[in-house]
């Protein structure tokens, strides 16, 4: 399994806001919601930084967070993955009681 880095902070909040509608709060970490239908459904935590890249250990709890696999995130994040697509993964999580 490739390891989880080459992510970068600001790159990745932009990907989930813009791709996933998260909208940031102000604080010491950018945390903000997935909203489906009016509802928040997950809560995300992203560093705030403008170099380096996350670390493999907030990462995870990204991928956690956002109820991805490791595949499933690389998709997200490099583009192929649109916000439908992220929507589909979240109603058929809904639709089966894992959520």
């Amino acid at each position: 399994m490739r390891k989880l880095s080459g992510y970068r902070p600001t790159k990745l909040a932009d990907c989930l806001e813009y791709k996933l509608g998260i909208d940031y709060g102000k604080g010491h970490e950018r945390t903000g919601w997935y909203i489906l239908q009016g509802k928040k459904i997950l809560r995300v935590t992203v560093p705030k930084g403008h170099s380096g890249e996350v670390s493999p250990k907030i990462i995870n709890k990204v991928i956690g967070s956002l109820r991805l696999n490791r595949e499933e995130f690389r998709l997200l994040y490099n583009c192929p993955w649109t916000s439908s697509d992220y929507e589909k993964k979240i109603r058929n999580l809904i639709a089966q009681n894992m959520l």
